[in-house]
C-alpha cells in the first residue's frame, strides 16, 4: 500500500532540521522504503507549492509544481513505498496566496493512504519566532505594528495564530481522519524529539535514532529574543548585524538579565496575547478531545520565568553604550 505523508510544518516549529536531516539521510530511508524526495535545490520540497504561493527563484522547479504533483503520483502511488513531503508553505494561510488543497488533493489521489501532520506551538513562542525570523532575515518591522496587526487579524506574516483557522484551511482539501496535529512543545520533550515524532509517522518506530546527526546541530535556530530586538532597535533600518547582537546579549549579562529565557513581550502584551488566544485554544482542544487524538495545545510560557522588555533598566543601556563605545 502507497502511502503519501505531508509535513506541513507549521513554520519555526523544527521544520529546516527535519529537511535538512531527513535530507542527509535520503539513502538510509529508501532503504527502508521511506521516499524523501529530492525536488529543487532546496532539502524542502518548497518548490512544490511554486504554483499558488510566490517564491524566490532558488525554489523555482524546473516543471510545474502541478506536474511535480502528479510525476510522484505517478512514480509512486502504486508502490508500497511511503512518500514524505515537507513544507511548511502548505500552511501558509494568506488567502490571496495559499495552496489550493482542493486541487491538491485530487493530483495526489493515486496514493492509497495520505496523511497530513502538523506541529502546533504556543502562540506566544510561535509569534516571536515569526518576527525574529522576519529580523534576522534584514526586513525592518515595527514591533509593536507587527504585534498590534497579528492579535487584530490572527495572521502573522500569512500564516495562522489562530489554529482553529489552520484546521478549517486544511479541511478544505483533507479530511479530518488524513490530519494529525502535534504539540511542538510536547515533542521537543520526548527522547527523539521532531526528529523521532516523523520517524513514527513514517512507520519507522524500530529504526529510530538511527539517523545521521546534522553536523552543525539544529539548523536555523532562533536568536535570543530581547537581545535580537535591542539590536534591530539600535539599527533602525540598517543591515543586520550579528557581531551587535552579541554585544546586546552581553549588555543583559552585565545587567542581571542574562542567563534565563528572555521576550520581546511586555507584561502588558504577554497578556494580551494569552487573553486573544486562550478562548480560540479551548475551543481546538475540545475539537481535539472529540476525535480521540489525546492532542492538546502546549500552555503559554510561566510569565515568571521570564524576562521582559520592560524589565530593560536605564543601566542596560548605559552598559550596553559603554561595550559598543569600546569597539569604536
Amino acid at each position: 500500500m502507497s502511502k503519501l505523508i505531508l509535513h506541513v510544518g507549521t513554520h519555526k516549529t523544527g521544520t529546516t532540521t527535519i529537511q535538512d536531516t531527513f535530507a542527509l539521510n535520503r539513502r538510509f530511508l529508501a532503504e527502508k522504503g521511506v521516499i524523501f524526495p529530492q525536488i529543487g535545490k532546496a532539502n524542502g520540497q518548497h518548490g512544490l507549492v511554486m504554483d499558488w504561493i510566490s517564491l524566490p527563484e532558488f525554489y523555482h522547479l524546473d516543471t510545474s509544481a502541478e506536474e511535480a504533483w502528479t510525476r510522484l503520483a505517478r512514480d509512486h502511488g502504486k508502490s508500497d513505498r511511503t512518500v514524505l513531503i515537507s513544507t511548511e508553505e502548505l500552511s501558509r494561510g494568506n488567502p490571496k496566496m495559499r495552496v489550493d488543497l482542493r486541487r491538491l488533493r485530487d493530483l495526489v489521489s493515486g496514493f492509497d493512504d495520505i496523511k497530513v501532520v502538523c506541529c502546533l506551538r504556543n502562540q506566544v513562542s510561535f509569534l516571536q519566532s515569526i518576527y525574529l525570523q522576519v529580523i534576522k532575515s534584514g526586513a525592518h518591522v515595527s514591533w509593536p505594528g507587527f504585534f498590534e496587526g497579528a492579535v487584530g487579524s490572527r495572521t502573522a506574516t500569512g500564516l495562522f495564530l489562530d489554529y482553529n483557522d489552520l484546521r478549517n484551511y486544511l479541511e478544505t482539501g483533507f479530511s479530518p481522519e488524513e490530519i494529525r496535529f502535534f504539540s511542538y512543545e510536547r515533542e521537543i520533550r520526548s527522547v527523539h524529539g521532531i526528529i523521532g515524532r516523523l520517524m513514527i509517522e513514517c512507520g519507522l518506530e524500530g529504526v529510530i535514532g538511527s539517523l545521521e546527526d546534522l553536523p552543525a546541530g539544529h539548523s536555523n535556530v532562533s536568536p535570543d529574543p530581547l537581545a535580537t530586538w535591542v539590536a534591530a532597535h539600535v539599527l533602525g533600518n540598517k543591515p543586520f548585524k550579528p557581531w551587535l547582537l552579541e554585544t546586546t546579549r552581553e549588555a543583559l549579562d552585565d545587567t542581571g538579565k542574562g542567563g534565563g529565557k528572555t521576550t520581546i513581550f511586555t507584561k502588558d502584551e504577554f497578556r494580551k496575547i494569552k487573553d486573544t488566544f486562550d478562548p480560540p485554544n479551548g475551543k481546538f482542544n475540545d475539537h481535539e478531545a472529540m476525535l480521540g487524538t489525546g492532542m492538546e495545545l502546549a500552555d503559554f510560557p510561566d510569565e515568571a520565568n521570564l524576562t521582559f522588555r520592560d524589565a530593560l533598566i536605564p543601566a542596560y543601556w548605559v552598559n550596553l553604550s559603554r561595550r559598543l563605545v569600546d569597539k569604536l
